[in-house]
């Protein structure tokens, strides 16, 4: 079973300046995790079930300190990790109350996490995870993908993965 598409949001960046990457990557193993990832996915994972509504805010800041195993490594839960996930949260919650406040049209307002999209309008082989959509159908979407870590800015201008990510969207929902 395929876990990452060969034609992947994530990757694009690098296999849109270089088509040839797309088969040498497939003849490589995929690289180590790294105590980074680690982080990223264990920040990703707190912001996830915040936005979820899984944990609340008393829940997630009883977690500071404690120590999560994530690909072999002990991660520790930090107040920069929780902080991270009440802003992503009061980013989407902010920008839902904004499109219920200025667009009251019939059509419904849909928020969905963790949602698989596939730009078949690209190619079939196009395909990944976006963290967070926000959409009403026809009218306007905004599509979240939280980032964690430090010293990499990413700018949203201009920005592959989230371009194949508006596409996969509108493809898919």
């Amino acid at each position: 079973m395929i876990t990452h598409s060969p034609l992947g949001p994530s990757s694009a960046r690098r296999w849109m300046a270089c088509p040839g990457s797309i088969a040498l990557s497939a003849q490589v193993p995929a690289p180590p995790s790294s105590i980074f990832a680690a982080e990223g996915t264990v920040a990703h994972t707190l912001a996830e079930a915040f936005v979820l509504g899984k944990v609340d805010s008393l829940d997630l800041m009883s977690r500071i300190g404690q120590i999560v195993k994530q690909d072999g490594f002990d991660i520790e839960i930090t107040d920069e990790m929780v902080d991270g996930a009440v802003g992503y949260r009061d980013t989407i919650t902010a920008d839902r109350a904004a499109m219920a406040r200025d667009d009251a049209r019939s059509t419904p307002l849909v928020g969905k996490a963790e949602v698989r999209v596939h730009a078949t309008s690209v190619d079939d082989l196009v395909w990944g995870t976006c963290d967070y959509l926000l959409y009403r159908k026809g009218h306007k979407l905004i599509i979240y993908d939280y980032k964690y870590g430090k010293g990499v800015t990413v700018e949203v201008v201009g920005n592959e993965q989230m371009a194949l990510y508006a596409l996969g969207a509108m493809d898919t929902e």
